[in-house]
């Protein structure tokens, strides 16, 4: 069969032959470009985390948050999170502190992560609010598990008596991820 098409080949005039030459080479590089498709993985981490923070981004001395991470890439994250706070009749005059604290960290790393955020803690009772800034270490393995993080959070906000204040803590926090 193919000493066949090869003499019928030879017995086509010259533009046929070039026009079925060029159709073969044509569809053999179509066949070579679809060889190299790309192929994409999904990368699918544990993302959830509820965690006790001792005090970092809340004046009253501890939160308890709940944190979602969103991956961009397999070594950079974004991390939201809320937590609260409250202190029952704490001060001479009996006021009590509710505190409600979001934020938002940038994540670079895999399982031992920089963290560097900012948030906003507000107290409910008093209608302050203050700015914490974060810069810290974070564990957090991609399989779920126990999770912790150690920070300096540097707090800049309003009070009752002062208007503008800065106050520089360290903070840390341990939870699950799930």
């Amino acid at each position: 069969m193919f000493v066949y098409l090869f003499a019928y080949f030879l017995k086509m005039k010259l533009y046929l032959r070039i026009n079925s030459l060029a159709l073969i080479i044509i569809l053999g590089l179509t066949l070579m470009c679809y060889s190299q498709r790309k192929v994409v993985t999904v990368y699918n981490p544990k993302s959830n985390t509820l965690y006790l923070e001792l005090f970092g981004n809340s004046i009253n001395y501890y939160v308890i948050g709940y944190d979602k991470i969103f991956c961009i890439a397999p070594n950079n994250r974004i991390a939201a999170a809320c937590g609260f706070s409250w202190l029952p009749k704490v001060r001479q005059d009996g006021i009590t502190k509710l505190n409600f604290s979001p934020h938002v960290s940038y994540l670079y790393g895999q399982r031992h992560f920089l963290e560097v955020g900012t948030g906003l803690t507000y107290e409910v009772y008093e209608k302050t609010t203050a700015i914490p800034l974060r810069l810290g270490y974070r564990f957090q393995p991609d399989d779920g598990g126990f999770y912790y993080r150690i920070h300096l959070t540097p707090i800049f906000g309003e009070t009752k008596f002062i208007h503008l204040s800065a106050l520089m803590i360290g903070g840390m926090a341990f939870g699950i991820t799930f």
